[in-house]
């Protein structure tokens, strides 16, 4: 056989088997490549995606989600906040921590508390902002703000980075209670990294961070339409106690009363309770608990 001619041969048969192999052998590695340099393009900044997400806003929620419980109980004349404490906090032994100090629970203006959830950092910075933005509005108009406007103006406030291709959105989100200036009616709402908020209706309740199932249905069977004070106080501080004891920081097992931040407003005003408020809600949660059925 000549040269050239098997050298023909051989390059048709080359060619045969180059054709008969599977497209798809070929292709996918290259496809999964393009797939995922796409979802880290996307993955930079608050940009929509081909199916309509926006990834960082979905991380700021998750990171909301994975963080310190928190509740806010809402009654026909007044609120209860309640929060538990960062892991780190919790671990820390009783005796080197600060009497009365509060981590989670704070003021913002007036008659309005808040509680803040997430990252602290991004929720320290919002704080910050809504109580300038409170200053400058008694300024303005010679009167506190309406708790629904501080919560709009926080959402305003959060939403502006979600439009920011290179920005990043606050993993911080709020439970915000208080009473409007001349009225008696409570107010609480609930706000989200994504820039949204939702009022709470009287004899419910709004949540934010890590929490069992079960506290969650504690808290739907609870008859709060009717409650004074000091049941909004209970019910709140039973489902921080139970989220409490089910996410304990390395350690330790079960819950103690230095592991949660308690809120209580009413007409008059708002206030944080003291340690041995505290202690005494968590003792009589524990002896409702060791008591036969």
């Amino acid at each position: 056989m000549k040269p050239r001619r098997a050298a023909t041969i051989l390059c048709a048969l080359l060619a045969t088997q180059s054709a008969a192999m599977p497209r798809s052998a070929n292709r996918s590695p290259k496809r999964e490549a393009s797939s995922a340099r796409q979802r880290r393009f996307y993955d930079r900044g608050c940009l929509f995606s081909p199916e309509g997400r926006i990834y960082q806003v979905e991380y700021a929620s998750k990171a909301v989600e994975r963080g310190s419980f928190a509740v806010g109980v809402l009654g026909p004349r007044g609120v209860a906040l309640a929060a538990v404490r960062s892991a780190g906090l919790r671990a820390t032994p009783e005796p080197l921590l600060s009497p009365n100090w509060c981590e989670r629970v704070h003021r913002v203006d007036g008659r309005i508390w808040c509680v803040a959830c997430g990252v602290v950092p991004d929720a320290t910075t919002l704080l910050r902002a809504l109580r300038e933005f409170a200053a400058e509005h008694r300024k303005t108009w010679g009167e506190a703000p309406p708790v629904e406007v501080v919560a709009k103006q926080l959402s305003r406030h959060a939403q502006k980075l979600t439009q920011r291709a290179g920005g990043r959105p606050f993993g911080a989100a709020f439970l915000l209670a208080g009473f409007d200036e001349g009225s008696d009616a409570p107010r609480l709402f609930k706000t989200d990294p994504g820039g949204t908020y939702e009022a709470c209706e009287a004899g419910g309740f709004a949540t934010a961070g890590a929490a069992p199932d079960d506290v969650l249905d504690a808290l739907d069977a609870a008859d709060l339409a009717d409650a004074d004070g000091a049941a909004l106080q209970r019910a709140a501080c039973a489902a921080a106690f139970d989220a409490a004891v089910a996410s304990p920081p390395r350690g330790r097992d079960g819950a103690r009363a230095s592991d949660v931040e308690v809120c209580a407003l009413d007409a008059a005003g708002g206030r944080v309770l003291k340690d041995d408020e505290v202690r005494a809600l968590f003792d009589a949660r524990e002896k409702s608990r060791e008591a036969p059925e």
